[in-house]
């Protein structure tokens, strides 16, 4: 049951790597408050539940790619 979790989770950050992407927020250099904030409040958006720090560098790494 925890893997389904995960695979949930794992799909949000997706949709939000893909709205960030889609905003021309990708490449970003450096993981600085402000583009955490930036991060939270694009899942707030998509009503992604709080996301933890580990899930934030997730998405940094993503966008970097």
């Amino acid at each position: 049951m925890g893997k389904h979790k995960y695979w949930n989770r794992t799909g949000e950050l997706g949709r939000l790597i893909k709205a960030l992407k889609s905003q021309g927020i990708s490449r970003v250099e450096e993981l600085s408050r402000l583009f955490a904030e930036t991060v939270k409040g694009y899942a707030n958006q998509l009503q992604i539940p709080p996301l933890r720090k580990e899930e934030i560098e997730y998405v940094w790494q993503k966008l970097l790619d």
